[in-house]
């Protein structure tokens, strides 16, 4: 596994350069928070009450500021004025000062409307042996960092009792005189005409250009933020001193370039000072161009105290600057000008434990000490949070990983996607050969009679093509040579030429075979036919002889039944004179007189039927005839028959005489009646004679036709069965004789077996290689155009050179492999 080393090494720094550096002077005795010194006091915690009962004020109080708001010293005035100290207040405005003009106004004189940096007091002003004046640094406010003061001198005191007075009377806009009554003041309001100034030193006007003045010489200034700004703009020898809470705030650097000596203390506050080689100047905590400003400019025992208190403060430790030094040359702490509230330790020897690093390229890793990785990294570069001579280095080297953000590489989808559609053309390879077995189980067991020779020879080249499958599933073509490769796909062409003719024999001999089931079949059908027309035409033939046989009998029988029902017929119904002529007629007699009078068989009848009874007519005739035998009327030749005689009669109805009519119409009016009667029964004999006559040869000719139609029948049958059976021979010979069988529906049969949308169409396998060989180790990814072969052991390192030199890829080591 390749993996991270560790490695150590000390570079020496001791001849660095380093520039605008603070170092530390430490001095542990000297000033301490509080000064006291011939009139010049620097205190912490200042209290107004004290200080005001130490003036032990005779007459008056002359006080200059811009606020007062400390209660103790509002409650001190407050004592004093009440006492019977005259009090002169001058204040900024009545908004800040509001609780002091409440309680003062009226018993002090209070003027309003000069803003003021620090305050001025003035006791006993009048009385030369009492009188004293003070400058402070700051408001009259409880809570202050640092509070100084100076003592004034008495021509001073002078000087700025006459400074009040100018600001009091002539720049003042309101006054009270009565308790919490403010009333406006004019310039013309002071006792005297005009105040003479010795100097304007308070005012800002003269203040600025004598402090622009002092500072252009060599000089040196205690914390005036204003002037440290104004020094910053011009190159100047000025010695600066100030807090560490100032040089946080103030352009240092700009400050720096403008002087070369800066102290900085960590005091909370310094006085505001400036000691030029000529004059020396006390100022209040804060400066403004826009303000009255309190300052001092100090006399010679003045300056000596402030001097005094300079000297103590160099006493203490301090940071000085040092615009070069060497790192050798530094014993103590140290603060950098761009992390001036950041104290930085100096050490001769220091340990630093770099991060894990990641060497660039693999080369960097195997060749370059670990010196050489951290210098080109500038992780040895020169660290002003490391001060030490010598530093102990310790790191750990890694190899170049591989990012997060690579993707693998298109060569291996290439491959991937190559070996895919392999494997997915040998699946589908081995599902054809599967679907091939799977066919011939669909093919019926009657079927398979007759492919027994061709499954059988089937068997060995199953097994054949399925060595080869098995081959061509183990196949990785990513390790093939090249001569392999065309190995394989000549391999895999020829499996799938064989599976196809595999499935196309398997489809012409299913198509032959179920041709030949067909044929045999066919050939069954057509052997049954032909058994059973011949077995049929015996048995017909057999019946037809019997049939003959028995119909001899039963027309002999029919013909004596004919000729006894004619016989008895012609009794009951006929004349006596014609049965004696046709009683003993023959059968075909018979039968030829049914054939010649059956359709005037009631007109034949009534001719040779019994007579009907007409005696009443003849009787009732020859009566007449005898009655009226010399009627002139009557015919010589008279009917004899009775027919004639009605003819006669109607004739005669109305041309006879009266009596010979009536006797006439009775006549035919008794005939009429008994003819009526006759005819009726004629009518009926004539009806059921007919009815029997038929009846008689209706059932002669049932039976006749009956045996007729039996022998017809059979006759037919055994001709039929003859066509029959020399059909059934003839198509069994031509269907034996034409027997042609030949792979016919080959589709059809694919379809069948292998599915409506198979097809069997031989398309070359082609594999469209990548035009570069995948790493024989590890993996290759890209990353923003970027290629990059990853490993993970060192035993491929060697190989893996070779490979990223041939794939033009940056060799790193995958990171799962830490």
């Amino acid at each position: 596994m390749i993996t991270s080393y560790d490695a150590e090494f000390t570079i020496n720094y001791g001849e660095e350069h380093l520039n605008n550096i603070f170092v530390y002077q430490d001095n542990k005795s000297g000033l301490g928070e509080n000064f006291d010194d011939d009139g010049f006091h620097i205190c912490t915690e200042f209290s107004w009450v004290e200080y005001l009962n130490s003036l032990e004020i005779d007459k008056s109080l002359l006080l200059s500021t811009s606020k007062i708001t400390s209660d103790d010293a509002i409650r001190c005035l407050q004592k004093l004025a009440d006492d019977n100290i005259q009090i002169f207040l001058l204040l900024d405005n009545d908004e800040v000062n509001r609780n002091a003009i409440e309680v003062l106004s009226g018993r002090c004189c209070i003027r309003i409307g000069v803003a003021q940096q620090g305050s001025l007091i003035i006791a006993d002003h009048q009385q030369d042996e009492f009188k004293q004046g003070v400058i402070f640094s700051s408001d009259v406010v409880d809570n202050v960092n640092l509070s100084y003061h100076i003592d004034l001198e008495e021509n001073q005191v002078d000087d700025y009792y006459r400074l009040f007075c100018y600001l009091f009377w002539t720049k003042s806009t309101s006054e009270y005189l009565i308790q919490g009554k403010k009333q406006s003041c004019s310039n013309g309001d002071s006792p005297v005409n005009y105040i003479d100034l010795p100097h304007q030193h308070v005012l800002s006007e003269s203040l600025f250009n004598h402090l622009n003045t002092a500072i252009t010489y060599q000089s040196s200034v205690i914390s005036n933020g204003l002037l440290l700004e104004q020094l910053s703009q011009n190159k100047t020898a000025t010695n600066v001193l100030m807090t560490l809470a100032q040089a946080a705030k103030q352009p240092l650097l700009n400050l720096i370039n403008a002087t070369d000596h800066i102290q900085l203390f960590e005091t909370k506050a310094l006085p505001q000072v400036i000691l030029s080689k000529d004059e020396a100047w006390l100022l209040p905590t804060t400066s403004d161009v826009n303000s009255v400003n309190w300052a001092l400019k100090l006399t010679n025992n003045q300056r000596c105290s402030v001097e005094n208190y300079q000297n103590e403060l160099f006493n203490t430790g301090y940071w000085d600057l040092n615009k070069q030094i060497k790192l050798k040359d530094i014993s103590s702490t140290v603060r950098f000008v761009d992390k001036i509230d950041h104290e930085i330790n100096y050490e001769n020897e220091m340990h630093v434990s770099l991060n894990n690093t990641e060497c660039k390229s693999f080369t960097d890793f195997e060749d370059k000490s670990a010196l050489k990785i951290a210098d080109e990294l500038n992780l040895t570069k020169f660290n002003d949070e490391n001060l030490a001579k010598n530093i102990h280095y310790s790191m750990t080297i890694s190899p170049p990983y591989l990012t997060n953000n690579a993707k693998e590489d298109p060569l291996h989808q290439h491959w991937r996607d190559l070996q895919q559609h392999w494997v997915d053309e040998v699946e589908l390879l081995d599902r054809k050969q599967t679907q091939i077995e799977k066919s011939k189980d669909t093919v019926s067991d009657n079927v398979k009679r007759f492919m027994n020779n061709f499954l059988t020879g089937q068997l060995n080249k199953k097994r054949t093509q399925t060595r080869e499958l098995d081959k061509l599933k183990t196949i990785n073509l990513s390790n093939l040579s090249l001569h392999e490769r065309t190995k394989a796909e000549e391999d895999i062409n020829e499996l799938i030429l064989s599976l196809s003719s595999s499935m196309d024999k398997v489809a012409e001999a299913t198509d032959i075979a179920e041709q030949e089931l067909k044929w045999d079949r066919e050939n069954s059908r057509l052997t049954q036919i032909l058994n059973a027309a011949i077995k049929n035409s015996s048995q017909v033939i057999n019946e037809l002889e019997q049939f003959k046989l028995k119909s001899v009998d039963e027309t002999k029988e029919n013909n004596i039944a004919l000729s006894d029902n004619w016989q008895h017929w012609l009794v009951k119904f006929c004349k006596t004179d014609f049965v004696d002529n046709v009683a003993e007629y023959p059968i075909t007699k018979i039968n030829e007189f049914r054939a010649e009078n059956t359709n005037n068989l009631k007109e034949y009848l009534r001719v040779h039927l019994n007579d009907m009874p007409n005696e009443q007519l003849i009787m009732g005739w020859n009566t007449l005839i005898n009655t009226y035998k010399q009627n002139p009327h009557l015919e010589k030749e008279l009917p004899q028959t009775a027919d004639d005689i009605r003819v006669w009669l109607n004739f005669h109805a109305k041309s006879a005489t009266k009596k010979l009519k009536q006797t006439i119409k009775n006549l035919i009016d008794a005939d009429v009646k008994n003819n009526k009667q006759v005819l009726s029964e004629e009518t009926k004999r004539v009806e059921s004679a007919t009815v029997a006559f038929k009846k008689m040869f209706s059932e002669y000719e049932q039976k006749e036709n009956g045996l007729n139609r039996g022998h017809k029948s059979l006759t037919n049958k055994v001709e039929q069965l003859k066509n029959k059976k020399n059909k059934a021979s003839s198509d069994l010979n031509v269907h034996s004789t034409n027997k042609n069988i030949k792979v016919k529906n080959k589709d059809s049969v694919l379809a069948k077996l292998f599915g409506k949308n198979s097809n069997n169409i031989n398309k070359s396998f082609v594999l469209n290689w990548p035009k570069e060989e995948l790493p024989d180790v590890g993996n290759l990814y890209t990353f923003q155009k970027n290629r990059y072969l990853a490993i993970r052991y060192k035993t491929d390192i060697e190989l893996a050179k070779q490979e990223a030199t041939r794939l033009h890829a940056n060799l790193v080591v995958e990171r799962n492999s830490k």
